[in-house]
């Protein structure tokens, strides 16, 4: 899978145009990022893109909290700064690995583009690689392109 650390040069803009083109192809796609700010305005940016459903973009954590909701699983967010640190990084995302593992096809994206990569840590990965399909893209293996 394509991994391009370097800050400030541009991965955001390729993530969203790679989006563009998965959605052309007619993929159900998937755009996450860490910050929750970032999130906002790659959401801004794309509304023109939101058609029928095929393009989700949230960040990491609101995709967590939107899946469990979903499912009636919502947890509550502490209040403390301390605890909410442990929340975030492990409860939350182990909460949605147990949940995600079981989606149904259906419910699954086609494709995933991951802006911020280099801030996410790596077993946040395997919860995104439970949320898309088996579908496989001539320049990827598996349809997921972080950024």
């Amino acid at each position: 899978m394509p991994l391009c650390k370097a800050l400030h040069n541009g991965k955001t803009y390729i993530a969203m145009e790679k989006v563009r083109r998965l959605l052309q192809k007619g993929k159900r796609v998937l755009l996450t990022c860490f910050n929750r700010n970032l999130g906002f305005y790659l959401q801004k940016e794309l509304a023109g893109q939101v058609e029928g459903g095929r393009l989700t973009v949230t960040n990491f954590h609101d995709l967590l909290m939107q899946l469990l909701a979903e499912k009636g699983q919502a947890p509550a967010v502490p209040q403390e700064q301390a605890e909410r640190g442990h929340f975030f990084g492990e409860e939350l995302p182990d909460l949605a690995f147990s949940l995600v593992s079981t989606l149904a096809e259906g419910e699954k994206y086609d494709a995933l583009v991951v802006d911020e990569g280099q801030d996410f840590r790596e077993e946040w990965f395997l919860i995104l690689q439970e949320t898309g399909g088996r579908v496989h893209c001539p320049t990827l293996s598996n349809c997921i392109a972080i950024f």
